[in-house]
């Protein structure tokens, strides 16, 4: 029961997301998020793939709304253009490499310290 209300959750916060600015703003925060990510791959020795700025981008959306994602609900996020062969080995690498981290119950979550430096680069981004 709690793993359905959670993986509810987490499609509201995508679908909400993706329909609360007009596509102007949301064109000019996706550049500016992106970038912090970017910035964030490349702090870790990580190449800025589009499938591992699309599964940071699901767990930075739901960091801020307090949950943690299992891989089902980050592979929604990505989409079908990435296999779940392929978005396992994204999040082994990026667990591996201590940008996100795997809890008891087997979701996923940013850590503090990449949580610290994407915050710390959209204040950058945003001066």
């Amino acid at each position: 029961m709690l793993n359905a209300r959670m993986t509810a959750s987490a499609r509201q916060v995508s679908a909400s997301h993706r329909a609360a600015e007009p596509v102007e703003q949301t064109v000019d925060g996706e550049r500016g998020k992106n970038e912090a990510i970017r910035k964030l791959l490349h702090h870790y020795g990580l190449r800025a793939t589009l499938f591992r700025l699309k599964v940071i981008d699901a767990l930075l959306l739901a960091d801020r709304s307090n949950l943690s994602l299992y891989v089902n609900d980050i592979h929604a996020h990505v989409g079908a253009e990435l296999s779940c062969l392929n978005m396992r080995e994204v999040i082994r690498r990026l667990t591996s490499e201590g940008v996100i981290h795997m809890s008891p119950d087997k979701r996923y979550s940013l850590t503090p310290q990449a949580r610290a430096l994407l915050d710390q680069g959209g204040r950058n981004n945003a001066s």
